[in-house]
């Protein structure tokens, strides 16, 4: 139930009389202060200002790092380590003993020394260079600059130039406080990445024919090798090769530096493989010419001339020309040629059996049926598509 004390009966206060000492002991303090900066390097003077309220008698100031307080409204303190520190504001009010504190961390750095390493003193464009940060001391940010136009946050980051030059790469290490800051610069030569090709002055290769090939390599080289894939390997900018047998071959160009790192070019060429040859058949005799065609042929062409050589103006050569592939018989045509005339064949396909055994078949049907021949084979192979 409610209390109620009747006027000047136990327990009234008087109005205008208020606590009298009881209500002055309840005076409040109310600590605080602010400081130039919460960071700062080793030696760097930091201002403490008081900014407290209340009736203060005395002030001191802790450190927090074992060095003598300072008893004033405003104090300037130099720390000598790296270091977080608690430095406390304590303020007392002697007319009741009350007392009050304010506590604040200051952060400071030793100094710091800005260093990193390269993976490669000798990079090229298009390689990714990594940077290694080894700086020293307490390291709050970092900033790189690679000399053109592109920076990086990261301690330790990776770089692709794209062009050749000069850069200056410069690493900024920054501590805490404003006097802790460090850098290093190296200058970074980066060189054109060698990049090889080669070019074949024809189209239509057959064997025995000298090729030539004429490398194009961008960047500094110093070795040029090529292998042509049948065994042999010369060294040279420009250089000609002839293959012996017809068939697919890799040709491979490699281009190495001085750092022996390499560019390699190859394609497949087709040599189309070629037999020429000529030959006379007496009469009632026959002769044939052979040739292989492995599974990469996708085209056998024929040419064949025949000459009758009967050696009597009125005498006719009565000759035969057959061609067989490994399933049969693809060509046969009878002839008759006067003395010193001369009959054209020619032959192309591209289907049918095609892989294994060729040939030529070259028949005099009688005694005075004498000729000569000559004939020009290609086996043409699949090109590099």
């Amino acid at each position: 139930a409610p209390v109620f004390y009747l006027p000047w009966g136990a327990g009234y206060i008087d109005p205008e009389e208020g606590m009298g000492e009881a209500g002055a002991d309840e005076v409040t303090l109310y600590p605080d202060f602010t400081v130039s900066t919460t960071e700062a390097t080793v030696g760097v003077e930091i201002t403490f200002e008081d900014l407290s309220e209340g009736e203060i008698s005395t002030y001191s100031w802790n450190f927090g790092d074992g060095s003598a307080s300072v008893d004033a409204p405003t104090a300037r303190h130099a720390f000598s380590s790296p270091g977080t520190f608690s430095v406390t504001l304590t303020i007392t009010d002697d007319s009741n003993g009350t007392e009050a504190t304010k506590t604040l961390e200051i952060r400071i750095g030793g100094a710091v020394q800005a260093d990193f390493t390269v993976s490669t003193i000798t990079p090229l464009t298009g390689q990714s260079i990594a940077f290694t940060d080894e700086s020293t001391g307490s390291i709050n940010s970092y900033t790189w600059d690679f000399g053109d136009g592109s920076f990086s946050r990261e301690s330790s980051p990776e770089k692709v130039f794209e062009k050749a030059g000069r850069y200056t790469i410069t690493l900024i290490a920054r501590g805490i406080g404003e006097g802790s800051v460090a850098s290093k610069q190296v200058e970074l030569e980066v060189s054109e990445k060698i990049s090889a090709t080669y070019k074949v002055n024809q189209d239509f290769v057959g064997t025995g024919e000298q090729v030539s090939f004429e490398a194009d390599v961008n960047g500094e080289y110093t070795s040029l090798e090529w292998d042509f894939g049948d065994g042999t390997t010369v060294t040279g900018e420009s250089v000609t090769h002839s293959w012996s047998e017809g068939g697919l071959y890799f040709v491979v160009l490699t281009a190495k530096d001085a750092e022996d790192r390499q560019s390699v070019a190859f394609e497949q060429v087709s040599i189309d493989h070629r037999v020429q040859g000529d030959g006379s058949v007496s009469g009632g005799s026959d002769d044939s010419v052979v040739a292989t065609v492995n599974p990469y042929v996708e085209n056998v062409s024929i040419y064949i001339s025949v000459t009758g050589d009967s050696g009597l103006p009125f005498v006719q050569s009565d000759i035969t020309v057959t061609i067989n592939n490994p399933s049969g018989t693809v060509f046969e045509q009878d002839l008759l040629l006067s003395n010193g005339e001369t009959q054209e064949l020619t032959f192309e396909t591209s289907e049918g059996e095609m892989v294994g055994d060729w040939e030529i078949s070259l028949e005099s049907n009688d005694p005075a049926s004498d000729f000569t021949y000559d004939y020009d084979w290609f086996n043409y192979y699949q090109d590099s598509s």
